[in-house]
Formats: structure tokens, sequence, C-alpha cells
């Protein structure tokens, strides 16, 4: 306890009076991180929604895909190569410029759908399974085509 004081005494000479006060609101803070074995609180679930809005309106893959296809059935499925085509007549697709045209191939389409945090735990690789019916091309499972009404 004598060493604790010893180091909020050399402390307190260093610091500039407003963030000394600073330090002694952080202190009972970092007493209770500590205690808490160093694991930071879960965020409020307004924070979460927001966090969650902010990076599907910010995603463009994501975004068109919620445009296109609606959660089916864990049957449904729909291979990626026929989403590329759909992609690849789109308006989003129309308005790339031609480096980021000439960028996005099927192979780098199948990668971002791959590595989407939205998307990634609905897809399955070639050579997976879908209930019993095993895929030979890479897909989405849970997703269906929208019907235009």
């Amino acid at each position: 306890m004598f060493i604790a004081l010893q180091i909020i005494t050399n402390i307190s000479r260093k610091i500039s009076p407003p963030l000394l006060s600073l330090f002694y609101l952080l202190v009972p803070k970092c007493k209770e991180f500590i205690r808490s074995g160093l694991r930071l609180p879960s965020p409020p679930s307004q924070c979460k929604a927001l966090t969650v809005d902010y990076l599907t309106k910010s995603d463009n893959i994501y975004e068109w895909v919620q445009e296109r296809y609606e959660r089916g059935f864990d049957t449904d499925f729909v291979f990626v190569k026929d989403m590329y085509e759909q992609f690849k007549s789109s308006e989003y697709f129309e308005n790339l410029n031609k480096s980021d045209k000439r960028d996005m191939t099927l192979k780098s389409f199948i990668e971002k759908v791959r590595c989407n945090i939205f998307l990634k735990q609905h897809f399955r690789d070639r050579d997976d399974y879908i209930g019993s019916v095993q895929i030979k091309k890479p897909a989405i499972v849970g997703f269906k085509l929208t019907t235009q009404k």
C-alpha cells in the first residue's frame, strides 16, 4: 500500500491538475477492470444494433445481396456463379470504374462473398454438403431469389 501511495505521489508531481483529476477518476475503473480478468464489458444492445446497421450500409456486396435475395429455408441455396452473373448485369457493377470492373472477376467475387462478415456463415464451398446433397460449385445457403410482385 505504501508503494502505491508513493507512485501516486510521484505521478501527481509530474502531471498537470486536469490530467491528475482524470487519473483519479480512472483508478477505480482500472481496479474493476483488473478484477474482471481484464475483460471489457459487453456493449449495450443499442450500440450493437447501430454497429450492425453501419456495417451493412458500408458493405456494397451485402447490400446488393439484400436487394436481390431474401432469406429462405436452410435447404434453399444459390450458386455464387449465378449470383455473379446477376451482379455483372446490375447497376452497381455498371457504375464501377474500369479498373474495379477488371478486378471484379468470378474468383474475386467468390472470395468477397466467402470473407463477408454477414455471408460467410452461409457460404458453402464446392464438394460440401447441403443436407444430403453434395454441391459441385460454391453456394450461399439459406437465401433465394426475391420474387418480384
